[in-house]
């Protein structure tokens, strides 16, 4: 049976004779059509790229005729365009999703997106622009999503958002070069739901650069180099769920950090310096479900700093030097069911300290410096199915433990001394389809 050849299948689909000369053309130009869906006898997607162009960085222009399909809807054009001339769009004003991505682009022509009225979707990952124009996309009125990540933008300035009060989306992340963010750089953005910063070199939230986003619901600012955040930063954001500040240099936190985002329900700090958290921190964000601190510098877990999270899930407080935990620091945690204490420095533990946690499904105590384990502090987990235990040097582990959880399914005991005791423990509680994971050559 004959192969049906692509292109021909493409164009044998196309009724207008104009549309078909396009495609025909930029076949002999070089350009490969990756993606084409035709509808009653018109081009509304398109997809091509040219490969010879970024496989040897030789410049090329942007393909010429792609203005005759009259009712297109959709187009990706991938090749290399540092430079793409400013009346390019102009006929396009059917486009409702254009990516330019990982085309070399080096400079945003002012004018360039003047008639994309109906543009809902624009992307310009992974180019060479390092400067947004002021107003270079004030006239996309409808567009909704603004891609402009792995780009070495340096600064982010009061106009270059300007028009967009309708967009939902905005990527600016692993550019790493962003410093500079003006207090008013994202003023126009009223309607903006989600917005991507990560992976850049921002120092500092100016103040009230958030406060105009009352519509924001994940800012992710992970992967930066803020060493400090004054009080009320993020002021304003009363509709905001996720925050990430994970990877940055902080040290210290205001009690008023996180005023007037009363919705947040996941805040990431992992992979900072933090030494210690103000009793108020968490008062005005009672929402929260899930809080990552791994990878910090905490010693000392104190009673009340938990207090207002009685919503709160999940919990990571490991990789840090925590030493010490109040009896009552987990006090009104009932809703929690993850809660991570791995690799800090417990050599012991109050005799009550989990009693609150009624709800807890998965506990991890691995990386420690446990010799002993006390009954009482898993009586009240009657819903504990995963307890970690690993790397600790236990020395024995009395066996009615396990007689107060009956959702047990698994215990953790790899880089345990396992004695001849814990050898007939392991033996007993896998007779009770408990699994354990532990090492297979016994050390003790």
């Amino acid at each position: 049976m004959a192969r049906t050849n692509p292109l021909q299948s493409i164009i044998s689909q196309i009724e207008d004779t104009k549309e078909k000369k396009v495609i025909t053309d930029l076949a002999q130009l070089g350009w490969k059509i990756i993606h084409a869906k035709i509808s009653k006898g018109h081009v509304k997607t398109l997809t091509i790229i040219h490969r010879e162009s970024l496989r040897t960085k030789q410049p090329i222009s942007f393909p010429k005729g792609l203005e005759k399909l009259d009712e297109i809807e959709e187009l990706v054009v991938t090749a290399h365009m540092p430079i793409i001339p400013k009346n390019t769009f102009a006929d396009l004003i059917t486009l409702k999703k254009l990516i330019l991505s990982k085309s070399g682009i080096a400079k945003l022509e002012p004018g360039l997106f003047e008639s994309l009225s109906k543009l809902k979707i624009l992307s310009l990952n992974g180019n060479q622009f390092e400067y947004i124009p002021e107003e270079i996309f004030h006239s996309l009125s409808s567009l909704k999503e603004l891609s402009l990540g792995e780009n070495p933008i340096q600064s982010l300035n009061t106009r270059a958002f300007e028009g967009l009060e309708h967009l939902e989306l905005l990527r600016l992340e692993n550019g790493g070069n962003i410093t500079n963010v003006e207090q008013e750089a994202f003023a126009p953005l009223r309607s903006l739901k989600k917005l991507y910063l990560q992976g850049n070199q921002i120092e500092e939230i100016p103040t009230g650069c958030f406060s105009t986003l009352e519509n924001l619901e994940v800012l992710n600012m992970r992967e930066n180099r803020i060493s400090e955040i004054s009080a009320k930063r993020f002021e304003g954001l009363k509709r905001l769920k996720i925050l990430y500040l994970a990877n940055n240099r902080l040290r210290v936190l205001p009690e008023d950090a996180f005023v007037g985002v009363p919705n947040l329900e996941m805040l990431s700090l992992r992979l900072n310096s933090i030494k210690t958290l103000p009793k108020s921190l968490f008062e005005p964000v009672p929402n929260i479900i899930e809080m990552a601190l791994a990878h910090n510098k905490l010693s000392v877990l104190e009673a009340g700093i938990f207090d207002p999270l009685t919503k709160l899930e999940e919990l990571s407080i490991h990789y840090n030097n925590v030493s010490t935990i109040d009896e009552k620091a987990f006090q009104e945690l009932s809703s929690l069911r993850v809660l991570f204490l791995r690799n800090n420095q417990l050599s012991s533990l109050p005799t009550r300290v989990f009693d609150p946690l009624t709800n807890l499904e998965r506990l991890h105590l691995g990386g420690n410096n446990l010799t002993k384990i006390k009954i009482e502090w898993f009586k009240p987990l009657s819903k504990l199915r995963r307890l970690d235990l690993e790397d600790n040097p236990l020395q024995e582990i009395p066996p009615s433990i396990f007689d107060h959880l009956p959702s047990l399914e698994l215990v953790e005991l790899r880089g345990v001394i396992i004695s001849e005791e814990i050898n007939e423990l392991i033996m007993r509680l896998s007779q009770q389809e408990i699994r354990v994971k532990y090492d297979q050559m016994p050390r003790g």
